[in-house]
């Protein structure tokens, strides 16, 4: 594998590849923006180093020669930030590398995996278990009813989504239908303003994991 360390020689590579920065990113699983902060970077993270020589530096013979492999597809990424299903987590903002990726059949068309952490939304999602999610660009688009993780500027969440009274709004609730002592619901629906929610996920699938 070729030695990185600078931006420049990552564009050659890319140049090599017939690649865009755009279709660099898709592969790698993060956006535009933050390959070319990546790429502007002096040194060059080594994280992302190990990550783009695992994309795009694959090698095989083929007729004696060596050619670089680029699947379409080599997994959903696994982004190692918590999406909590009870308590607030607040929204670190700074940029999120790939920890890993899930290659499961069926799930081609996924964005993004995360990790669940809290109650809120036991029985359907317990904590420990990742979520596979399709971003949805449309925050307008939302089919009510289904599970959604959600990030606003201070929270990531993963909750369902219904109709609001107020339009401009959307009620998330959680499935843990748990009753306090006072006979108040543990994990209450709250309405947010549709512009506040910053990204959209649709959660399609999961893997649990069972005890260790």
């Amino acid at each position: 594998m070729a030695a990185y360390t600078n931006g420049e020689q990552i564009r050659e590579r890319l140049k090599k590849l017939n690649l865009s920065i755009t279709e660099a990113a898709s592969n790698m699983g993060m956006s535009r923006q933050n390959l070319n902060k990546h790429l502007q970077a002096e040194p060059l993270s080594p994280h992302f180093v190990r990550q783009f020589k695992e994309t795009f530096d694959l090698e095989t013979k083929v007729s004696n020669q060596i050619q670089p492999i680029i699947p379409q597809y080599r997994g959903v990424p696994l982004y190692n930030v918590d999406i909590s299903a009870g308590g607030i987590e607040a929204f670190d903002d700074t940029p999120e590398l790939v920890a890993g990726r899930i290659l499961i059949p069926g799930f081609e068309k996924c964005d993004a995996a995360f990790p669940v952490y809290g109650h809120s939304m036991y029985p359907t999602y317990e904590s420990g278990c990742i979520v596979l999610c399709k971003e949805i660009k449309e925050i307008d688009i939302i089919m009510y009813g289904e599970v959604y993780m959600l990030v606003t500027s201070e929270q990531r969440m993963l909750k369902r989504i219904v109709k609001a009274d107020n339009p401009e709004d959307v009620q998330l609730l959680s499935d843990n239908d748990e009753f306090r002592k006072d006979g108040n619901r543990k994990y209450e629906p709250f309405d947010i303003p549709r512009k506040k929610i910053k990204k959209l996920y649709l959660v399609k699938g999961m893997i649990k994991r069972n005890q260790l």
